[in-house]
């Protein structure tokens, strides 16, 4: 069998991922429950939020926007209280993502959202961010850029959140929807 490298290129599926971090001055078992459990995301993240650490693994994220209903479900596919937590997204509104690129992202592999959780010498918890799995093909840069001014709008709520306690949702919602 011969193959050009015309044809291998194609064969090559590139994703890139946005990194960030922040520091939050509040007890690394509140962050890590922030990121982890229904409750938490809803006062931070989502409108709705569906967790099972028992049976599946499973997440569900639900967002009411103007533009309409916004659905993400996925699983855990690494959690190690209190200092990890990786996502690897499997549903978008409906459709399958990392499976042959005809979704959102483009992907066609996992897309995965990692934070790792360390304490700092203050005490403060340094969270790190990693969001992957957007492919590097220019039709999906809209997606890419979505997913940049998300991040850099609900790790600031994340913050808030575990350091007050108040519910920041309302704050992501007008800034979301204008």
């Amino acid at each position: 069998m011969t193959m050009d490298l015309q044809e291998a290129v194609k064969s090559v599926h590139l994703t890139r991922s946005v990194n960030g971090s922040i520091e939050i001055h509040a007890p690394l078992e509140k962050v890590f429950n922030a990121v982890t459990t229904a409750a938490g995301m809803q006062r931070w993240f989502a409108d709705e939020a569906e967790v099972d650490h028992e049976g599946d693994q499973g997440i569900l994220l639900a967002w009411n926007e103007d533009s309409g209903r916004t659905v993400i479900r996925g699983k855990f596919s690494r959690l190690r209280q209190p200092k990890l937590v990786e996502l690897t997204w499997t549903e978008h509104n409906g459709k399958p993502l990392g499976t042959d690129g005809h979704n959102k992202f483009g992907s066609h592999g996992p897309v995965k959202t990692i934070f790792e959780m360390k304490v700092l010498s203050g005490g403060a918890v340094q969270l790190r961010l990693r969001d992957s799995g957007v492919s590097v093909d220019p039709r999906f840069d809209a997606a890419f850029r979505g997913k940049c001014t998300g991040w850099q709008t609900v790790l600031p709520a994340l913050k808030i959140y575990c350091e007050t306690g108040e519910e920041q949702r309302a704050a992501i919602r007008s800034l979301v929807n204008g």
